[in-house]
């Protein structure tokens, strides 16, 4: 893990990847799965593969259970890459997770709070943005051609509703095939 945050150019990170991927599988490493991907990030990051890094780093993210300072890192890193590539909700949202978790001692802080504090007023004013945007739209329409935005709304929401239930349904069905089984079992034995 370590070679890879070090990653210089005169080594392989072909190789390192190799090793690390060779790490995920191993059974002993669940505790270090947020510094493999993170590490496996950086790697991609620096072969100028974004996207791979990204996904790398919210696996990093995602794994960071007990690791505050990975989980920090990680989220900072993901706010960083969605900042530079103008992605201002995404990276809010990252540095809001950062922020969760982060102490006053963190590296760099005071930087990164300035950043986050006005990261989440832009986002405040995105948002106004865009709904007045979609409530003109809204305004612009015809009497019948809002009621139709309306019924096709309700309909969507109504199909929603009735797919979760089934969902919910079909799980408890499952469940209670499961616990019937489980009765029949202890009453044969």
């Amino acid at each position: 893990i370590m070679s890879a945050q070090v990653l210089s150019a005169s080594e392989n990170p072909a190789m390192l990847r190799k090793e690390l991927n060779k790490m995920l599988r191993n059974k002993r490493t669940p505790p270090y799965l947020d510094q493999i991907y993170y590490a496996l990030g950086n790697i991609f990051f620096s072969a100028g593969k974004v996207n791979q890094a990204v996904d790398q780093y919210r696996l990093s993210v995602t794994n960071a259970v007990r690791n505050t300072h990975q989980r920090a890192l990680s989220s900072i890193t993901l706010g960083d890459i969605y900042f530079n590539q103008k992605v201002y909700q995404m990276s809010a949202a990252y540095y809001d997770s950062a922020f969760a978790v982060m102490n006053p001692e963190y590296p760099d802080y005071e930087r990164l709070n300035k950043r986050y504090t006005n990261l989440s007023q832009l986002v405040g004013y995105l948002n106004t943005v865009t709904t007045q945007d979609s409530l003109q739209q809204l305004a612009s329409l015809s009497k019948e051609e809002l009621d139709q935005k309306i019924k096709a709304w309700i309909g969507q929401a109504n199909a929603d509703i009735a797919r979760q239930n089934a969902s919910e349904s079909s799980s408890q069905y499952g469940s209670s095939m499961y616990m019937a089984q489980g009765s029949r079992m202890r009453i044969n034995s």
